[in-house]
């Protein structure tokens, strides 16, 4: 032995030893070794400990430490009690007790097993141990499984943990009773959502109000309870928390158990279970929460809300999707400036458009504002409707609902017979390649990554069976309507629209991209869908469509009105710019400037060149049309009845202009008289 090498002495206990007697104890272990480390001159000895720790894991602090030293070449010879001692993973104990204590020349010593890794005879039976030692831990780990198992089929709570705003008695450990006090804070938590409050929003009120975060109200009411260390901020509430209060059961009455479980008897690490998994105990206890609260809270917060740079109660991000890619909608706000906001910029459009992939989708742009009125509209007709025409109502949502769940039948029954059917094929599959690996006629790392594949594929095809699989419970079309019903008298003749009543009344709104005109000419699709009803277009009165499309005209004229204003405006600066620019070219001419005089002359030329085409145009008109006129006459004469309307259209024609000619002329003689008159009375005063 080197005289900077000493020999470990290991020691490990867990709580499943513990119940065995004291011969197990970390005491007697390290009196046994010592004992025997004296005994055969394994001097000098440094004790490394795990006390309470599995031996399934490795992750233990004195473990650790011993390997480290190991590694640093500081250790000589370690002994254990046993095997078990050491581990109870066969897999992990071979590569320390064959291949990493091999390398670094260390002698590894199992007193109780009269294991001697420096002599060979004594290891053979050493991978036996050590498998017996793992299956030892994975009965252990089966049987409390099975227990736990039992506890919740019968519906027992196997957890200590108690929801925020229940708490339990000593006498009864499964039952919940509400806690008034803090189920206050919990049925405004779902207030707040309901009408549109984000998280953050929730969390600044709450600090600012000094509302205890659950893990301190333990701590004050229920100190026997408390599991929580203690924090800087007691009032400083966070987003997971508030989203793991909205998505529990426990608030609606039910017991909800397995909802994690442990991924090996190995580790400690825990995955959280499907929910199609989980157990569920309906009105176990006193719910705090009704239903269709919570569903409601639930579907808003599924929605990812994307933050506008201006305050926005409504948001629509996670109901708009896109007609073609199948995308949601997002939100596009103008970058803040301190320019006028318009209503365009305000707006949304496809998700997968805005990212730029390969522009694999259209922009589907809609502004905020008119899907909201939009929205409004749909709201106001389908609720007036299904209130004034009841029995029309019902005839007509009981009839689509059952068409509908007749394809979605259907449809289902084929998927899942496909998915049954390509299951059959993996276990062919799988089986073949089995054999193919077990003749050896296929490598390892091969057969692995197939087999992961065919697994893989395996598992999900499961999920979908079971998915489409028909269910008992399958919501009530009947149901349904009367919900809708409800929910339209308790909007009955709203006139402003709230951002609850879109969560409540709205399922999903389908965009399909315009026509690509703009202006009045615009026209896009939009599908809106219902909560309860799905798809539904009440037909709409001849009264509300004339009046739309007066609207509309009003609009259009309106526009079209604006639209000759701005012109006519543009025109007039336009000519009053070339007026003054003509007045400086003839001043400048005037006065003797060569340049100038050359370039006023080539405009008096133009300008009489183009008074001589407007004359030669006109000219030329007016012989076409006198000829035109003489031929029209002459048919007329002949008794065409064509000619004689367009010889009388002519004649109306010719008298408009004529007297229109006539009054142009009197009143320019009117003005000249005028100015006559205005100049003569000057003269005399002068």
């Amino acid at each position: 032995m080197s005289k900077h090498q000493y020999t470990a002495l290991y020691e490990r206990l867990s709580r499943d030893d513990e119940l065995q007697g004291e011969s197990n104890s970390i005491t007697n272990q390290k009196q046994l070794l010592e004992d025997y480390a004296k005994k055969h001159g394994f001097d000098p000895v440094r004790h490394f400990t795990d006390d309470g720790i599995s031996g399934t894991t490795f992750d233990r602090k004195g473990f650790k430490a011993m390997i480290e030293e190991v590694l640093e070449g500081n250790i000589s010879t370690i002994i254990v009690k046993d095997m078990s001692r050491f581990g109870r993973d066969y897999l992990k104990v071979g590569y320390y007790t064959e291949i990493m204590f091999v390398e670094k020349g260390v002698r590894f010593i199992a007193v109780n097993n009269n294991i001697d890794s420096a002599n060979q005879t004594d290891s053979d039976f050493t991978p036996f141990l050590n498998i017996m030692n793992e299956w030892y831990a994975r009965d252990s780990s089966r049987k409390i499984s099975a227990v736990f198992t039992d506890r919740m089929e019968r519906g027992l709570r196997c957890s200590g943990a108690i929801p925020y705003g229940y708490y339990r008695k000593p006498d009864d450990k499964q039952t919940l009773y509400v806690d008034e006090e803090a189920a206050k804070v919990v049925r405004r938590i779902f207030d707040m959502v309901v009408q549109g409050y984000s998280y953050n929003e929730i969390i600044r009120i709450f600090h600012d109000e000094k509302i205890l975060i659950p893990a301190e109200y333990e701590r004050i009411h229920s100190p026997s309870d408390c599991r929580h260390n203690p924090v800087p901020d007691p009032y400083m509430w966070n987003s997971t928390t508030l989203g793991y209060i909205i998505h529990r059961q426990e608030y609606l009455g039910h017991t909800v158990l397995k909802k994690s479980k442990g991924i090996s008897y190995k580790s400690k690490k825990r995955v959280n279970v499907a929910a199609e998994d989980q157990m569920v105990f309906k009105n176990t206890h006193e719910p705090i929460i009704d239903e269709e609260t919570w569903k409601l809270a639930n579907k808003i917060k599924a929605r990812k809300k994307k933050t506008p740079y201006a305050e926005d109660p409504f948001n629509l991000t996670g109901l708009l999707y896109c007609a073609d890619c199948g995308s949601k909608l997002i939100r596009h706000d103008a970058q803040p400036t301190t320019r006028e906001k318009m209503d365009s910029d305000r707006a949304y459009c496809c998700g997968m458009y805005r990212k730029g992939v390969n522009k694999v989708c259209t922009m589907h742009y809609v502004k905020r504002n008119d899907m909201l009125e939009l929205i409004r509209k749909a709201i106001q007709r389908a609720s007036k409707y299904s209130i004034t025409n009841e029995q029309e109502f019902r005839e007509k949502i009981m009839a689509e609902l059952s068409v509908k769940q007749e394809l979605d039948d259907s449809e289902n029954e084929e998927k899942r017979t496909s998915a049954e059917n390509r299951m059959q094929e993996l276990d062919v599959l799988i089986g073949k390649l089995y054999e193919t690996y077990a003749m050896e006629k296929i490598a390892p790392k091969q057969y692995e990554r197939l087999m992961s594949q065919y697994n893989t594929e395996y598992e999900e095809l499961e999920a979908l069976v079971a998915e489409l699989s028909p269910r008992a419970e399958e919501r009530d079309p009947k149901a349904d309507m009367e919900s809708f019903i409800t929910l339209a008298k308790k909007y009955a003749d709203f006139e402003e629209l709230t951002p609850l009543m879109v969560s409540e009344f709205i399922d999903k709104i389908i965009v399909h991209e315009s026509n690509g005109i703009r202006g009045f000419g615009r026209k896009q699709k939009i599908e809106i869908y219902f909560n309860f009803i799905g798809q539904f277009i009440p037909p709409i009165p001849e009264e509300e469509i004339r009046e739309e499309a007066k609207k509309q005209a009003a609009v259009q004229a309106e526009k079209n009105r604006i639209r000759a204003e701005k012109r006519k405006a543009t025109l007039v600066r336009y000519n009053a710019k070339r007026e003054k620019r003509l007045e400086e070219l003839r001043l400048a001419a005037e006065s003797g400037d060569p340049e100038a005089k050359a370039q006023y002359e080539e405009h008096c030329r133009k300008e009489e060149e183009k008074r001589e085409r407007s004359k030669a145009y006109f000219k030329e008109r007016y012989r076409r049309e006198q000829e035109k006129y003489a031929n029209t006459k002459a048919l007329a004469e002949q008794g065409d009845p064509q000619a004689v309307e367009l010889l009388a259209e002519y004649d109306r024609r010719i008298a408009y202009r004529k007297k229109r000619v006539s009054e142009q002329g009197k009143a320019k003689r009117r003005a000249e008289k005028e100015a006559h008159a205005n100049m003569t009375l000057i003269t005399a005063n002068a």
